[in-house]
């Protein structure tokens, strides 16, 4: 091997395969990804870092994964972006990730695809996996933000936007109709995407269980006044079998008229 002088740089190379017969060629140094000691390594490694990509996503699968990750993940402990595979997942911090997740988490993390200085590597459909289980533990969050968004884009596509120009500084109009159009799609395609990663029919049901229990507290205040009051104007009898049925889940009947003491 022999450097050049010339710029760019350039590295004199000899091929030592013999189906090469010796040849010798000037190539850029950029083309040397490793020393040759350490070649054998280093393309064990390329391999394994190609296998990540196990599958192919689209620009709205990328926007989603990384709408998770980037947003709602510390990249020290997990992140995107730090191989070929651009949405393979690394992770730095094994077990405050795991934590993260909780109880899907050792399975999630289980048999990483690669390590290597202390990071473990997960294929991108592994990756997709974990963005779904992590959508589900943040699905609060995640699904305010995508009302918020579906709420700006409405908007938009109503009454357009002023945007500054950096070139001029000056403001450039952007149509209803060009909003709308990016709206539907790609920005409607996402957030389905994220509501459906989030369970949201699962987030509303919660929502309406702790409704229902404020409802039921409220109702119960009210219930807990009504029968102080009734002690207080002497009806105490009326007042205690109130609160047995109350307690026991009793109901009033065509028999039970005990509010007319």
């Amino acid at each position: 091997m022999k450097l050049g002088v010339n710029k760019p740089p350039r590295v004199k190379v000899r091929f030592v395969d013999d189906r090469f017969e010796g040849k010798e060629e000037w190539v850029p140094a950029g083309r040397l990804k490793t020393p040759w000691p350490d070649a054998m390594r280093f393309a064990v490694r390329e391999r394994a870092l190609a296998a990540l990509e196990d599958v192919q996503t689209d620009d709205i699968l990328d926007s989603a994964l990384w709408w998770v990750f980037e947003k709602h993940v510390d990249e020290r402990v997990a992140r995107l972006g730090w191989t070929e595979a651009r949405n393979a997942l690394e992770v730095l911090d094994r077990n405050r990730f795991r934590e993260l997740l909780g109880p899907t988490g050792p399975k999630l993390l289980d048999a990483p695809a690669y390590e290597e200085n202390g990071s473990v590597y997960f294929p991108v459909s592994r990756t997709i996996e974990i963005a779904k289980a992590l959508s589900r533990i943040l699905a609060q969050t995640l699904l305010r933000e995508v009302d918020d968004d579906e709420a700006e884009g409405l908007r938009d596509s109503i009454y357009g936007t002023y945007n500054p120009r950096l070139k001029d500084e000056e403001w450039r109009y952007i149509s209803p109709e060009t909003h709308a159009a990016v709206f539907e799609e790609r920005t409607m395609p996402l957030l389905n995407l994220m509501r459906s990663w989030c369970g949201e029919e699962e987030v509303d049901l919660r929502t309406q269980i702790e409704d229902l229990r404020g409802e039921l507290a409220r109702v119960g205040a009210i219930a807990r006044a009504a029968l102080m009051d009734l002690r207080a104007h002497g009806r105490k009898a009326t007042a205690d079998r109130l609160s047995l049925d109350l307690r026991t889940g009793g109901r009033f009947g065509p028999d039970k008229q005990w509010l007319s003491e």
